[in-house]
This record gives structure tokens, sequence and C-alpha cells, in this order.
């Protein structure tokens, strides 16, 4: 569920993570999927939702 930032070397959500690689995106998914099981998909969305979709924003601006 979380992973050290490269900046600050501290453990954050993996809703922050940019990823780089297929792992980092399954690494991801599977976070999703643990918060939808706990929750029997009842947040609709998780509170993270909002991290994956600025950190994949932010991911594409290099990809063109």
């Amino acid at each position: 569920m979380t992973f050290y930032s490269p900046t600050s070397g501290e453990r954050v959500g993996l809703s922050f993570i940019e990823p780089r690689t297929v792992d980092d995106l399954i690494r991801r998914r599977d976070m999703v999927k643990i918060w939808m099981d706990a929750t029997y998909c009842m947040f609709g969305r998780s509170p993270d939702f909002m991290n994956i979709l600025v950190t994949a924003f932010a991911g594409g601006r290099f990809r063109r």
C-alpha cells in the first residue's frame, strides 16, 4: 500500500507513485483492489483516486 518517496525518503501511499514500469502499474492496481475489496466497493471512489489521476497526468507530460 506504500512505497518510499524518491524525494523525501518517507513512506507514502502507492497512489502517489508515477508509474515508470509495468510493475509499478501492477502494484498500484493491487493497491486499488485492496481498497475495493476492503470496502465491498462501497466507496465508489477510494480516497486515493485523485492522486492516481494527477500522477497519470504528470507521467503523460513526457510521452508524445
